[in-house]
């Protein structure tokens, strides 16, 4: 998520916390992601950051995409799609991902 310019709202968003501080205690190891759904959030996420991994040579080239407008997406960025925080949009954005890096 930092990698990406993600501020610990947007991350807890994407992960579907309701609150920032349960971020901040993830990611220094003093709580667990717990429940199933932010279980399978982080799995799409980490699956994400593969594929965009595997697609650009750079976090600045990553950064630029995921506020490029993608027509395939019906005209919004990744990050818009992922900033509004339902599950059905991350998995949009995966299975976009997935296609463009040929998986």
């Amino acid at each position: 998520m930092q990698q990406w310019g993600f501020s610990e709202k947007e991350a807890a968003m994407l992960l579907g916390f309701e609150d920032s501080s349960d971020i901040r205690e993830i990611y220094d190891g003093r709580k667990p992601v717990g429940h199933r759904d932010a279980n399978d959030r982080l799995r799409a996420v980490l699956r994400i950051a593969a594929d965009i991994d595997a697609l650009f040579d750079d976090r600045d080239a990553i950064r630029d995409w995921l506020n490029e407008p993608q027509r395939d997406l019906g005209g919004k960025t990744p990050r818009a799609l992922l900033n509004e925080g339902s599950m059905e949009n991350l998995l949009q954005v995966k299975y976009y991902v997935s296609h463009l890096s040929g998986r």
